[in-house]
C-alpha cells in the first residue's frame, strides 16, 4: 500500500467458520481473476492481480466467537486507484469478502445508483412540528446530507445501507468497535448503525471513548460523582445473569445501557447504572400495562396491587415468576410511603427505572459496595 493511503470507513464482524475462509486467502488461477487476497499478521490485503497494486488494507482484531474489522485503508495514489467514492469504496470491498472469500451470491455495487441519492437530498421527514424529535431529525437530515454527504432510506435521518455499512453513525473508531464487538447480540441491531437518532449509537458514541480510556473517564466521571478515586470497569449494554431477575431469554430481559464499577476515595466499591435516552418520550413501561395488551384482548395488570402484601397479583411474577419484586426487597430499593399502595406504582414509566435501580443494588451487593443509578436524556 503507498504512502498516499487513507482511512477508509468500513465495519465487519465475522464469525469463527468465516474467519476460517478470511485465512485462506485467494489466490488468482486464470486471467479472468482479478484479485489477490492474502492474510498476513491480522492485516487483510486486497491486490489487483494484474498490477499487483494493494488496494484495501483491512486490520482484524481477534474476538470470543470470530474477529472484526477495527481499521481499513483504501489506496489514494490514482495513478494506482482511481476511485474517489469511499462510501461506493466500502461497499466494493464488501462485495469482494462476500463473493472472493466467503461465497456468497451479492450483487455487484451500483455507483450510479448511489450517487443519485447524495446531492444534498435531505430526504423524507417522519416527525412534523417544533418537538424535540422533530428539530433533531431535523438537524440530522441536515448533518447527513451536507456533512455526511450519504445517503438515505426511508426518512431521512435513517442512513443507507451504504452509510450505515461504513459506519458513518459513529463519532470515533473506538464507539464504532464497540458497537461492533455487540453487534448482533442482546440489545444492537442494524437500528443502531442506520437510525441517526438511535438512543443506543449515543451511547456506545459517549461511553467507548471512556470505556477505552479510564483516565479520560475518571477526569469526565468525577465531574458527575466526585468520590470516584479510580475506574475499573466500564460495560456498554450491559446484561446481568438471568439469576439475577430470571428475565433473560436471549432477545428480552432487562439490560442496561452502560454499568460502570469504580472506587471510592474512601477504598468502598461503586457501581453506577446509566440508562440514557435521545428523543424518547419516556422510559420503557411494564410489558403487562402496555396499552396494544388491552385493545388486542390480553390480560393487563390489574390496577389494585398493594405493593406491600399483594404482590403475586403482578403478572410478572404470577405468569413469569420474575424476580423483579424479590431482588427489590432483598435489595431494600422500594421506599413505603413513596407510592400509593393500591396502584402499581410501576404501571408508568417509571418501570424501567425501579428495574435498572434494583439493578445497581444487586450488583453493587456482589461487591459489598453501594450503587448509583442514573437516568439520562438529552
Amino acid at each position: 500500500m503507498p504512502d498516499e493511503k487513507r482511512t477508509l470507513p468500513f465495519i465487519r464482524r465475522f464469525s469463527s467458520v468465516e474467519y476460517e475462509r478470511l485465512l485462506l486467502g485467494l489466490i488468482p488461477q486464470e486471467m479472468e481473476d482479478r484479485w489477490f487476497v492474502y492474510l498476513n499478521n491480522d492485516y487483510l490485503f486486497f491486490h489487483r492481480s494484474w498490477t499487483g497494486y494493494c488496494i484495501f488494507e483491512l486490520r482484524l482484531d481477534k474476538i470470543v466467537d470470530g474477529c472484526i474489522v477495527i481499521e481499513c485503508f483504501v489506496n489514494g495514489c490514482t495513478d494506482q486507484y482511481e476511485e474517489t467514492d469511499d462510501t461506493y469504496n466500502s461497499s466494493l470491498l464488501s462485495f469482494l469478502i462476500d463473493t472472493l472469500m466467503l461465497g456468497k451470491n451479492t450483487q455487484f455495487p451500483s455507483k450510479e445508483k448511489y450517487v443519485a441519492l447524495l446531492p444534498g437530498e435531505l430526504g423524507d421527514v417522519y416527525t412534523k412540528g417544533n418537538s424535540f424529535r422533530a428539530r433533531a431529525e431535523a438537524r440530522q437530515r441536515e448533518y447527513r446530507a451536507s456533512v455526511l454527504k450519504a445517503g438515505w432510506y426511508r426518512f431521512g435521518h435513517i442512513l443507507d445501507k451504504h452509510a450505515a455499512f461504513a459506519g458513518y453513525n459513529f463519532c470515533s473508531p473506538v464507539a464504532l468497535k464497540s458497537a461492533c464487538i455487540r453487534f448482533q447480540k442482546k440489545g444492537v441491531s442494524p437500528r443502531t448503525f442506520q437510525n441517526m437518532l438511535s438512543s443506543q449509537a449515543m451511547c456506545f458514541n459517549i461511553f467507548a471513548p471512556l470505556q477505552d480510556d479510564k483516565e479520560l473517564a475518571h477526569l469526565v466521571l468525577t465531574s458527575f460523582f466526585p468520590t470516584i478515586s479510580e475506574v475499573r470497569e466500564i460495560i456498554i449494554e450491559y446484561t446481568p445473569d438471568n439469576q439475577v431477575f430470571k428475565d433473560q431469554s436471549g432477545v428480552g430481559g432487562v439490560d442496561s445501557d452502560v454499568l460502570i464499577r469504580a472506587k471510592e476515595t474512601n477504598g468502598n466499591d461503586l457501581v453506577i447504572v446509566i440508562e440514557t435516552k435521545f428523543v424518547e418520550t419516556e422510559f420503557s413501561i411494564c410489558g403487562f400495562r402496555k396499552p396494544s395488551r388491552k385493545s388486542k384482548g390480553l390480560e393487563v395488570c390489574p390496577d389494585d396491587i398493594d405493593v406491600v402484601i399483594n404482590q403475586h397479583k403482578c403478572l410478572y411474577v404470577a405468569k413469569k415468576n420474575y424476580g423483579y419484586w424479590e431482588r427489590s426487597h432483598e435489595n431494600h430499593t422500594l421506599k413505603l410511603g413513596h407510592f400509593p399502595h393500591h396502584k402499581c406504582p410501576f404501571s408508568g414509566p417509571l418501570w424501567q427505572l425501579w428495574v435498572n435501580h434494583t439493578l445497581a443494588h444487586v450488583e453493587a451487593s456482589k461487591m459489598d459496595g453501594r450503587a448509583r443509578s442514573v437516568a439520562g436524556k438529552s
